[in-house]
């Protein structure tokens, strides 16, 4: 079975971050739902075996805003996931 790990509204705490991927060390994906969509970036580098994808949420600005969408979609074991911060 293929896990996920998914967070959102992180708000500028990587280390919390850091510290919520590092004890899920068993998923292969993580995924940010947004509101600092630039701690999942910082954060992820740490952890370059793993996957990862990002939105950005309402209180998420600055350059990241022309390099990610608000949603996305994937498709794992047959099934097709749509994920997004929920605010649009």
């Amino acid at each position: 079975m293929f896990k996920i790990l998914v967070v959102s509204d992180s708000h500028g705490n990587s280390e919390l971050l850091r510290d919520i991927v590092t004890q899920n060390s068993g998923c292969e994906l993580v995924i940010h739902l947004g509101d600092n969509a630039a701690d999942a970036n910082e954060v992820m580098r740490d952890f370059q075996t793993k996957a990862s994808l990002s939105v950005l949420g309402n209180c998420d600005m600055g350059y990241f805003l022309d390099k990610v969408n608000y949603d996305g979609t994937f498709s794992v074991e047959e099934r097709r996931i749509f994920y997004t911060h929920g605010h649009k």
